[in-house]
């Protein structure tokens, strides 16, 4: 039988050892399990079968009716047995009777298990994005970045509601791999944080993007939203410069289904994981 329940300090060692096997070891949990574990208003939970822990999860409360599913593990041993398919369900009921809005959650496309499980207690995929990564040294002439300065109210960058690049994106914003639907509060909320930037030419906006490490699994810098055809690649190297600047360990940005701005991700040197159009699919529960 799988118990489900609150994940305690004391569970912290067997879900170390079950995220050592995932991705070759190199599993964002460790990162966050303390955060997990802390979090009142969430929950991480730990499945045990015969008292021990044998997979876990987290359902993070984004903002007030808007819930995030992420992180569903199980220890290779225990894949068959239906962990993920009674944590899947337990968290189903769990928005449900919170009078849940939105409930969704992103996976990579190789995810083929988890894929099959949330379709099937009727999960849809909404939206696609190619995931765009940068780590490391970046050989980048800073004399040649163009000037983005900070956005100070919010009225100024409203534009990003109705944009073509918003569009594409179903209205989602990309932090690390936790997606939020914009919303003029979320905008504020960012430019008050100094993370929205805009491009001028002749006090014209011309790019606008937004940095942000908000919901970032370790040191990471996100492009949340990149704006502006015709300046995409001044965009993205403005964000490698801020990268540089800020001593992050990588710069990621989930890109939508956009050629022009996929071929300047290209063009900066960002990279990706296999030969995909798209390989990051958001899942909304409907």
């Amino acid at each position: 039988m799988i118990n489900l329940r609150r994940a305690t300090e004391q569970d912290k060692e067997s879900i170390l050892s079950i995220s050592k096997t995932i991705w070759d070891g190199e599993d964002y949990i460790p990162l966050v399990v303390d955060e997990w574990i802390a979090d009142k208003e969430g929950e991480f939970t730990v499945a045990e079968i015969d008292g021990k822990v044998k997979g876990f999860a987290k359902f993070t409360v984004l903002r007030p009716e808007e819930y995030w599913l992420e992180g569903i593990r199980v220890d290779s041993k225990s894949r068959g047995l239906g962990i993920g398919k009674e944590i899947t369900k337990y968290y189903i009921d769990k928005a449900k009777k919170k009078g849940y809005k939105s409930l969704a959650l992103s996976t990579y496309i190789e995810n083929y298990e988890s894929i099959k499980i949330i379709e099937k207690f009727g999960f849809k995929k909404t939206t696609a994005f190619r995931f765009f990564y940068k780590s490391g040294e970046i050989n980048l002439n800073l004399s040649n970045i163009k000037h983005f300065e900070k956005a100070t109210r919010v009225e100024e960058v409203k534009y990003i509601l109705n944009s073509n690049e918003m569009k594409a994106s179903n209205e989602y914003l990309s932090f690390d791999w936790t997606f939020m639907k914009v919303t003029e509060e979320l905008l504020e909320e960012l430019i008050n944080e100094g993370s929205v930037y805009v491009l001028k030419e002749d006090q014209n906006i011309k790019s606008t993007i937004i940095l942000s490490n908000k919901k970032a699994k370790g040191k990471g810098l996100s492009i949340s939203y990149l704006g502006g055809k015709g300046y995409y690649l001044d965009g993205i190297n403005f964000a490698f410069s801020k990268y540089l600047e800020g001593g992050y360990d990588w710069l990621s940005f989930m890109c939508p289904d956009i050629q022009d701005i996929k071929e300047s991700a290209y063009k900066a040197g960002f990279e990706t994981f296999g030969n995909y159009q798209a390989d990051v699919f958001v899942y909304e529960y409907v």
